[in-house]
């Protein structure tokens, strides 16, 4: 989740579409228990509790209005984002223990693309 709030500082946060299935681009909202996330370095992040709440406002509201009025548009620095050569790189997590890498590995396509012609699978 995206969030740019009315100094058009941006802010991200984890927002599952299961709990949180209204929220779409453009939507002026209100966000409670959230707390600032000050470990993280490279973004602004929001921490959202189990408890917390994003309320989306109408659409046609006075308040919506104004708050869009004062919200600057994302667009121009997400091209200007695009036009740089790389800036996000991949971030490896975790890595395969030492006792597993030896094991046998089958590849995604052959799973699922293969089982047509598996004499396993009938």
């Amino acid at each position: 989740l995206k969030i740019r709030d009315q100094s058009n500082s941006v802010y991200y946060g984890l927002a599952l579409k299961l709990k949180f299935p209204h929220l779409r681009q453009g939507d002026v909202v209100r966000v409670r228990s959230a707390s600032y996330d000050s470990t993280t370095t490279s973004k602004q992040m929001l921490l959202l509790s189990h408890f917390s709440n994003i309320m989306t406002f109408c659409h046609g509201s006075k308040l919506a209005k104004d708050v869009r009025g004062h919200v600057g548009s994302d667009n121009a620095n997400e091209k200007n984002a695009l036009k740089k050569g790389s800036s996000s790189h991949a971030v490896v997590l975790t890595e395969v223990d030492k006792k597993h890498q030896g094991l046998q590995h089958t590849s995604l396509h052959d799973l699922f693309h293969m089982a047509d012609s598996d004499p396993d699978v009938s």
